[in-house]
């Protein structure tokens, strides 16, 4: 909820809608979050994979599409 107020802020710049603002700043918190946790994770157990890029890759990117980009647009669905 406080992402979409400070979306709602930051649209009234006027370079893009309140929906499109929510989206890119809540894909980009999921990913950040994301990439700190497959971090953690690569750096407690540092044996856990053979090409740590890799991981990370799958790990962050896949969590800020599925729960980042596609959970921001059913909020937004049901907001609606």
């Amino acid at each position: 909820m406080k992402l979409y107020k400070i979306s709602q802020i930051l649209s009234k710049l006027h370079l893009f809608s309140t929906n499109t603002i929510y989206l890119a700043l809540r894909t980009l918190f999921v990913f950040l979050l994301s990439l700190s946790g497959a971090l953690l994770i690569l750096y407690l157990f540092p044996m856990l994979t053979e090409s740590p890029h890799t991981f990370l890759l799958i790990f962050s990117g896949y969590g800020a599409m599925i729960f980042g980009f596609w959970g921001g647009f059913l909020f937004l669905l049901r907001k609606e």
